[in-house]
């Protein structure tokens, strides 16, 4: 059975306000009939917050073009597909660049070379301010035609320059691309393949960091290289928890932004996501100028960002800055200030639940997990905690999904759900053995719950003692992959020996 296609609802569902309105502006400029067909199609699939093709050909039953309504929604998305280009030239160096370098062909082609000539240099000085690598290799083969499509008496001394400058440009390059090689593989073993034995993910980070091209940061040739060299480092001592390191490495990252600024222009999601990082960092470290500076220049960006980048832009990058926000105040025990960022959460989760990516949504949900476990708010802990498992997969940051299966068990327990919570542990347990993670320390926790499920009421001090013991005296075996380093079982046993909420303990910890 054929299905219908939504892709029209969702391109339109990614614009935001500005493009929208630019488009209607671009649309009703070149429409042509009376009654402006996909203009009216435009409105009509707007205002619909789910797909439904009957429901959208019973909305337009009055409207001629109903009959042919698949080939009008083709038109339609090639239509705003191609306003969206017009668009983004206005601002983005890309569009601009690819609009000069036709331009040369269309002077060259004319025999116009004093005005070609004009435009090769403007082209080549923006390809190489903004690191446009492939339009500077374009650049440079066409300033090859031009000069043989009119050559001077100094023709081999200038094409031999050229050639000089392709075969740098060509060795650059490559650097550069192993500069984001360099990166992505450490993002790769830091954030997506949690499944890697801990000494076999140790030994490649570290293989990473021996690579010539990272032993000096004045290395890099490119400013996106430069970026790359230090998003390496920061990603190699956040796997190890180094927050001094990662701290000077994500400073760096900003400073170099800022000292480019039409580099945060061009790509305004590559700063915010670097200040965000940079925010939580100054949080653990704390460095309360940095966290009130951040958080100034992110409410800055965001207003600077509201018509200039789409829809789905905002939601990747803002829904970050909430989620950091919020575990600021985990971090700080301000549950007032947590409260109310967690329900402005949750109302954008509700609006854009489709649009937020995977991997950033079940991180969303383990937070807000946490924060409702820290608030005494178990039921909505346990909600949140049952959609990362539905979710989340071993497979996908399988540091996640171990850390809410342990998570569940918590939530159970402090509900008294002891019936259910037999069959989670046993199911828990096998999972953990299966995965080979069953070190002694996660040993000792899956241990405590097995018991304290059996004990009398009068017997669960006792274990808590214990727990607390043997964690302290496992404490410098917790590797960065365990769920132990998630959760701190430790003064959450605490909280029970002295009849305290947990968030009182942690309070007491920071003061």
């Amino acid at each position: 059975m054929k299905t219908t296609s939504d892709d029209l609802f969702r391109l339109i569902k990614s614009l935001n306000k500005s493009e929208k309105g630019y488009f209607k502006k671009f649309a009703a400029k070149n429409a042509s009939g009376s009654r402006q067909n996909y203009l009216v199609l435009f409105d009509a699939v707007d205002s619909m917050e789910v797909y439904d093709e009957e429901k959208l050909k019973k909305k337009l039953k009055n409207e001629s073009f109903t009959k042919q309504l698949p080939v009008y929604k083709v038109y339609l998305f090639n239509h705003i597909l191609k306003a969206l280009h017009l668009y983004g030239a206005q601002d983005k160096a890309e569009e601009k660049l690819t609009e000069l370098i036709i331009n040369i062909k269309i002077l060259s082609d004319r025999a116009l070379y004093k005005e070609a000539w004009k435009l090769i240099r403007k082209t080549k000085e923006m390809a190489y301010k903004y690191d446009k690598l492939k339009y500077i290799l374009e650049v440079l083969s066409l300033e090859r035609g031009l000069l043989f499509a009119n050559p001077d008496k100094n023709i081999f001394p200038k094409r031999k320059e050229i050639f000089r400058e392709q075969s740098e440009f060509i060795l650059k390059l490559n650097e550069f691309y192993e500069y984001s090689w360099l990166v992505d593989w450490m993002t790769i073993l830091v954030d997506h393949q949690a499944d890697f034995k801990h000494s076999q993910k140790n030994a490649e980070m570290e293989k990473i960091l021996s690579h010539p091209l990272l032993t000096n940061e004045k290395s890099p040739t490119f400013y996106t290289a430069r970026l790359y060299f230090y998003h390496t480092y920061s990603l190699y001592h956040a796997a190890k928890r180094n927050t001094d390191k990662i701290y000077e490495y994500l400073k760096k990252e900003i400073n170099l932004a800022e000292k480019f600024p039409h580099f945060i222009d061009e790509k305004p999601q590559n700063y915010a996501f670097g200040l965000i990082n940079f925010l939580l960092c100054s949080s653990h470290a704390k460095k309360r100028n940095d966290v009130r500076e951040t958080i100034v220049k992110l409410g800055n960006l965001r207003r600077r960002l509201k018509t200039k980048i789409s829809q789905q832009e905002e939601i990747n990058i803002f829904f970050y800055a909430d989620n950091i926000e919020m575990l600021i105040y985990e971090q700080n025990c301000d549950l007032k200030r947590g409260r109310i960022k967690a329900r402005a959460i949750e109302k954008s989760l509700k609006k854009y639940y489709d649009k937020v990516p995977l991997q950033r949504r079940i991180i969303l949900h383990t937070d807000l997990a946490y924060f409702y476990l820290l608030d005494e708010n178990l039921e909505q802990a346990l909600h949140y905690i049952n959609i990362v498992l539905d979710e989340a997969n071993p497979s996908f940051r399988s540091d996640i999904y171990e850390f809410a299966r342990v998570f569940q068990l918590i939530v159970h327990f402090e509900l008294g759900n002891y019936d259910l919570l037999e069959y989670l542990i046993a199911g828990t347990y096998k999972f953990f053995k299966e995965k080979k993670k069953l070190l002694k320390p996660e040993s000792i926790v899956l241990d405590f719950f097995k018991g304290a499920v059996k004990a009398a009421d009068d017997e669960l001090p006792e274990l808590y003692e214990e727990l607390k013991y043997k964690l302290k005296k496992e404490e410098k075996n917790f590797h960065e992959q365990s769920f132990l380093v998630y959760f701190d079982f430790i003064s959450w046993a605490e909280s029970k020996t002295k009849k305290v909420s947990f968030i009182d303990i942690l309070k007491n910890k920071k003061s």
